[in-house]
């Protein structure tokens, strides 16, 4: 419905969204490489899905929470073993994934802007009466939108991981600090919620600084782009420092310590959105 409405207000992203989805199909090389990303990525997607929503379940009703299968630190059966490379394959997809979802979303957010100037339509499309606003606005929320399942994907991996923490390695801290060993499934419901809430807010920035690289004109294009994907590189540090923060305080301290951090994460996220796309407005020429 937003989506929708966003698009019937502003021209730009329904034509740019159109366009983006033309490349993508045309770049991923058809039925192909849809084959080969399914055999990397589905069984580690299908595995975090299942275990999350069990998680997530189980923080209601304890019974519903069989399914987040810990690892087995002695995988001596062939269902133990099977538990354990699924968790393998996500603790190398997730990462991965999320590294090549990233930079994908920079260039196409960024090709959006390069492909006017090179077109040589640039211009013309400033001339439209449109906005600069609208312009600027349009191509960050159309490149979202153009890459809404993939980031859809790398969420879910990324609840994978949460999960794979909280039921497997928490408690065997408790038990390392030999504390009787107790469930965090009760934690779940929240932490799997600002999960999400992360992924949305980590994409709409990783957009928003596409767009920013590719404003400036060609002389300083070089540096600025230079400039944005340093800082991107440096705001996905921090969001493992935040996520790794945000565990810790859960199993040691308290969830009013994890929303606390989270609400001052979301907010910096907001403020780097908003601040990109208002220097990208001053930069358009």
């Amino acid at each position: 419905m937003l989506s929708s409405t966003l698009s019937r207000a502003n021209p730009i992203v329904s034509a740019e969204f159109n366009h983006q989805r033309f490349v993508i199909k045309q770049g991923r090389v058809g039925y192909l490489w849809i084959l080969l990303a399914a055999m990397l990525v589905v069984p580690a997607l299908l595995i975090s899905l299942v275990t999350s929503i069990s998680a997530f379940l189980g923080g209601f009703v304890p019974e519903l929470g069989s399914l987040t299968l810990p690892i087995a630190w002695e995988a001596g059966t062939p269902q133990a073993f099977i538990g354990n490379l699924g968790w393998v394959l996500i603790l190398v997809m997730a990462p991965a994934q999320y590294l090549v979802v990233t930079l994908v979303t920079m260039a196409l957010s960024a090709n959006s802007i390069r492909r006017e100037k090179a077109g040589l339509t640039w211009d013309s499309l400033r001339l439209t009466g449109i906005g600069t606003r609208r312009i600027v606005w349009g191509k960050w929320w159309a490149s979202m939108r153009a890459l809404a399942g993939d980031h859809v994907m790398v969420t879910i991996m990324r609840m994978g991981l949460v999960t794979l923490v909280m039921t497997t390695f928490a408690p065997s801290i408790d038990m390392l600090n030999q504390i009787e060993p107790v469930s965090h499934l009760e934690k779940m419901p929240l932490l799997l919620t600002l999960t999400v809430l992360f992924g949305v807010f980590d994409a709409a920035l990783t957009a928003a600084f596409g767009v920013l690289a590719a404003i400036p004109n060609e002389a300083a294009g070089t540096v600025v782009g230079t400039t944005v994907m340093g800082l991107r590189m440096v705001a996905m540090v921090v969001s493992f420092i935040l996520l790794g923060l945000s565990l810790h305080l859960a199993v040691n301290v308290g969830m009013l310590d994890v929303v606390v951090v989270s609400i001052g994460g979301f907010l910096l996220y907001i403020t780097l959105i908003i601040g990109s796309l208002a220097v990208a407005e001053k930069l358009v020429y």
